[in-house]
């Protein structure tokens, strides 16, 4: 079978960075299932992307997608005929559809009824006029936030300038909007046209273009670059997401290195961090762990070194102004004042202001504390203070609003506050996302989770929507967080006696909130630990205020579930539990026991219960307990019959099996483990 490359490339101008790292995963798995479907092979699929262009490489793409037999489904064999065995319209419709004769259909059995049926012969297209009908429509797909419209006929991210289109050394023909294909593109920046020969010589001509389409090969090259400039004791490594970012924003990398005054060396390394990336994608080099006045970044290669630093200088020196005066400004401000500026800021309308909530984060904090044998007066002052930079001037920048918190923290440092109620202050909104980091300090955890689990029980109260794209407080990170910090810092806390100090919280909301969380522990145990969703749920079936006590339970419960006499044992436990009836009880009395086998598991039971009591938190021993106790139950099902004629006798029987099944549940509900 005759082999090709295909190319397909669109050319646009320049897509934001969140868009491109939004799309390209999507357009990725949109071209591989489009080739899945239609079986249409291929040696390899490369895809490249950069901010001005997008696509694949098809390697040694087959010519056409192989014959292949379709299975075409009609009406039931009932309707198909009439009384007088004569074709109805129903057989004869199926017929003309599926392109045979009425004598060529059959009749297959489909859930226990026979339907008209016929086993399609299909010719495989050619590979390129499949792909040529399907990429138009893909492409319009794509999920870009905000598409606009351009000269009437593209609505799309940015204006598409260029379409390659090539199969082997052919161009292909096709429309992409108003964009139709061909075999030139052009170079970084859309200084220069080039004509690409053939679809497997575009990456290697592009390079020698000046243009680097595969993003390793970008990365590689920045990183190379960094490695020369060390020697002198700089930290010249980029953080990923960063190297990612440059590396898509220019074509062709160029690391430029350079400096300004030192004597913005005294504002904060968060301020100065934030100055240089925000506003000019400049990365600040460090040295023994302290910012300096170096920096990096990338441009593209070719441009002029000398005019960028300058332009770079220009815009940096007045940002650094600008960011000098507002903090120099807060400064003035003490603490006292600051806080009292809360009482006239919502923290959430309907529910009070940001003092208020710095009232409750007291209340929790102090809570936490004395759990923990630590001084509430550290955590009481922190969590009183904690939200004053809300008011600064440099949280009201736009370019400094994810330092929040961090800034509070300064400012209280500069006003001569101990140590420990500084770092707490800086860290109470960590983690602040999936990868981000926790906090460092036991004082910085108690005011994370005063924070977190304070979010959550105002969104309760409020009944504000909390799934999917309307989260948007960040209440389920929130919870995620919250069981993240009493992971990393071991914390044995009652949620329940936490929750009962917010009193604004009815029971409802206060079960909603406890609910809430174990629900995203649910979630974040089976997508990143790959636990059983129907572990999870069996492990949390009753509530367990200690939620490091239901990890571990949910932990072990997985383990135990992998023991080779889990599945028998558990087909045991299920027929005891199918013996509850909701709503339904049934009383016990010793006396009524009449079997011997009965008034063994009766014994048994005593025994088993005694060890789970005295297991506490050692699982291992009560999922023994649970394996002794199974011979017992089934020798009892052996040899009692629970549904005799007595009333007395049967519901006896059922009420010993209630006290078995009752136990059991406060321990995992086997029953909705498959």
């Amino acid at each position: 079978m005759a082999v090709n490359n295909l190319l397909f490339s669109i050319l646009t101008e320049d897509i934001p960075f969140d868009e491109i790292l939004r799309t390209r995963n999507v357009f990725r798995n949109m071209i591989e299932k489009l080739f899945s479907d239609n079986y249409i092979e291929k040696e390899d699929l490369k895809f490249f992307a950069t901010r001005n262009r997008s696509g694949f490489i098809a390697m040694d793409m087959g010519e056409k997608q192989p014959d292949y037999r379709e299975e075409v489904w009609g009406p039931p064999k009932a309707i198909c005929f009439d009384g007088a065995e004569e074709p109805t319209k129903a057989l004869s419709g199926f017929c003309k559809k599926a392109g045979i004769d009425i004598g060529e259909a059959e009749f297959h059995d489909k859930g226990g009824k026979p339907y008209a049926f016929f086993n399609k012969s299909i010719k495989g297209e050619r590979s390129v006029d499949i792909l040529s009908r399907h990429l138009p429509e893909l492409i319009s797909r794509l999920p870009y936030k905000k598409k606009m419209n351009f000269d009437g006929k593209q609505n799309y991210i940015r204006p598409i300038r260029r379409v390659l289109y090539i199969l082997g050394d052919q161009v292909i023909p096709l429309k992409i909007f108003d964009v139709c294909s061909s075999n030139t593109t052009l170079t970084a920046h859309f200084s220069r046209e080039i004509k690409i020969d053939k679809a497997g010589d575009f990456i290697g001509q592009m390079e020698g273009n000046g243009v680097l389409v595969e993003l390793y090969k970008r990365k590689d090259l920045i990183r190379k670059q960094l490695s020369a400039l060390s020697g002198n004791g700089m930290n010249i490594e980029l953080e990923d997401d960063k190297l990612t970012y440059l590396a898509f924003l220019n074509e062709n990398p160029r690391v430029l290195a350079g400096s300004f005054p030192e004597n913005f060396l005294d504002l904060p390394a968060e301020i100065i961090d934030q100055t240089l990336w925000k506003h000019q994608k400049c990365v600040t080099l460090t040295k023994d762990n302290k910012v300096t006045n170096s920096y990096i970044t990338v441009v593209e290669e070719g441009c002029d070194l000398e005019k960028v630093e300058a332009n770079y200088s220009d815009v940096m020196l007045s940002r650094l102004y600008d960011a000098r005066f507002f903090f120099n400004n807060d400064l003035k401000h003490k603490p006292d004042q600051m806080q009292k500026k809360l009482e006239h800021v919502v923290y959430f309308n309907d529910w009070g202001t940001l003092a208020r909530a710095s009232e409750y984060l007291a209340i929790i904090g102090e809570h936490l504390a004395r759990k923990l044998d630590l001084d509430p007066k550290i955590i009481r002052d922190a969590a009183h203070y904690s939200k004053i930079d809300l008011v600064s001037e440099i949280i009201s920048e736009k370019t400094y609003t994810d330092l929040q918190g961090i800034m509070a923290g300064y400012y209280l440092k500069e006003a001569g506050f101990a140590k420990g109620i500084c770092a707490a202050v800086s860290q109470q909104y960590l983690p602040a996302g999936e990868n981000s980091a926790l906090p460092e300090t036991i004082e910085g955890a108690i005011l994370s989770l005063s924070n977190k689990i304070l979010l959550m029980a105002v969104s309760h109260f409020l009944n504000l929507p909390v799934t999917g794209s309307k989260d948007i407080y960040g209440v389920r990170r929130a919870a995620l967080g919250f069981y993240k910090v009493l992971s990393e810092f071991n914390i044995h806390i009652d949620i329940s006696a936490l929750l009962n100090r917010i009193d604004f919280l009815n029971e409802m909301q206060k079960n909603q909130v406890y609910s809430f969380i174990v629900e995203r522990i649910r979630a974040f145990e089976s997508e990143v630990h790959g636990i059983s969703r129907e572990i999870i749920d069996a492990a949390a079936y009753s509530p367990e205020p200690d939620l490091l006590m239901l990890k571990k339970k949910i932990y072990s419960l997985e383990k135990f579930s992998k023991n080779p006499a889990f599945s028998d044992t558990k087909i045991t436990l299920k027929r005891v539990l199918n013996i509850l009836e909701k709503g339904k009880t049934f009383e016990f009395q010793e006396d009524f026991l009449i079997e011997d086998a009965e008034k063994q598991l009766f014994d048994e039971f005593l025994l088993f219960k005694e060890k789970v009591e005295g297991a506490g938190a050692d699982f291992d021993r009560i999922w023994s307990a649970i394996l002794d106790l199974k011979p017992e139950i089934d020798n009892f099902f052996d040899k009692v019959m629970v549904n005799v004629e007595d009333e007395k006798i049967k519901n006896n029987r059922k009420g010993l099996l209630a006290l078995i099944g009752d136990m059991l549940l406060k321990i995992a509900n086997f029953k909705i483990i498959s």
